[in-house]
């Protein structure tokens, strides 16, 4: 059908590298991982449903080149809002890995080849080291439990968020609020 774009909504159990690019070219609109609560996978629907199907219309498209400082700023804020100390190195290492994801979003399919390299070199740190404290970054998110944590991600409290999945749907939030990509990215 013509101009039809369905939400597209994974619950899955497993959380591997492979499976987050995949999701990532598939463009997932919502993506848990098992066991999800009923009422977590009600809400999201709920959510589909309120707006009548329709996708929301970004105001105002940013440009990640020429908007850098705000675009910035938004990635700031949501890392704090999804409970990431900005005390903590990892927070640096985070919002830069997603700054280089929002300028090539293909860097999301193998992190650990080309994103935590190239944060590394930004960063001087080794890639290693890079890997390690966003891990730790995204272990803080997953224990502060915050609301916007919850409504990314949503998975069962014994399922650890990994770092890709993380990196990807962190990337996917500043897409939508700052409508980088355009009409056609969700």
């Amino acid at each position: 059908i013509a101009g039809y774009e369905p939400y597209i909504y994974v619950i899955t159990g497993l959380s591997t590298e492979s499976i987050t690019n995949m999701l990532n070219e598939l463009r997932v609109d919502f993506l848990d991982i098992k066991p999800v609560d009923v009422d977590v996978i009600i809400k999201k629907l709920r959510k589909i449903v309120n707006t009548g199907g329709e996708r929301p219309v970004a105001r105002k498209v940013l440009d990640i080149n020429r908007d850098k400082k705000v675009v910035t700023e938004i990635v700031e804020t949501t890392l704090t809002d999804l409970g990431l100390p900005i005390n903590l190195l990892g927070y640096l290492h985070t919002k830069t890995a997603i700054l280089c994801a929002l300028e090539d979003e293909t860097k999301l399919q193998s992190v650990s080849k080309k994103l935590y390299p190239e944060v590394a070199d930004i960063c001087s740190m080794s890639a290693y080291a890079v890997e390690r404290n966003i891990r730790t970054a995204v272990t803080y998110c997953n224990r502060n439990n915050t609301k916007l944590f919850n409504e990314l991600f949503l998975a069962s409290h014994a399922k650890k968020v990994t770092n890709a999945v993380f990196l990807m749907m962190a990337v996917r939030y500043v897409k939508k609020k700052t409508g980088i990509g355009g009409p056609d990215d969700r």
